[in-house]
């Protein structure tokens, strides 16, 4: 929704770099997002957004990609700070930019961010450990 005013406003500044793609279907977005040395989560600070860890945040985890995304309740409550994922101040352009900055000038902890966000996510997030601890509730309601 907010497409128009982002490219006016990096043309306005003469982001050079920053590229406008069209809207993708899952699997193209996919393949781009495996192309990715970092996945951006979310940074508003809505209700909704404040309450929820989004799909794209566990989608990367899933990939083994660092993750960056704002900081908030409900996602400190699924990740650790600089272990899982790099969480930083929402609505906050230059805490954004200072995380990215720190996993190009510190390669090891974009290594430790992959590997032990992908490993959260198979052990406690994967389809199948969801559909374990969902059939495990599930039989504590029948018996």
């Amino acid at each position: 929704p907010e497409r128009e005013k982002s490219q006016a406003k990096a043309q306005q500044m003469g982001l050079k770099q920053v590229k406008f793609i069209p809207w993708m279907e899952p699997g193209e977005l996919a393949r781009w997002a495996a192309q990715a040395d970092v996945i951006l989560g979310a940074f508003g600070n809505t209700p909704q957004s404040l309450m929820t860890v989004q799909n794209k945040i566990f989608e990367g985890l899933a990939m083994g990609k660092a993750v960056v995304t704002g900081d908030s309740p409900a996602v400190r409550a699924v990740l650790r700070h600089g272990e899982q994922a790099l969480l930083c101040e929402r609505g906050n352009p230059a805490a954004l930019a200072q995380a990215i900055q720190a996993l190009r000038e510190y390669p090891e902890l974009r290594q430790r961010l992959e590997q032990n966000g992908q490993r959260l996510f198979c052990e406690q997030y994967s389809l199948a450990q969801i559909g374990h601890r969902a059939a495990a509730h599930l039989r504590q309601v029948i018996e």
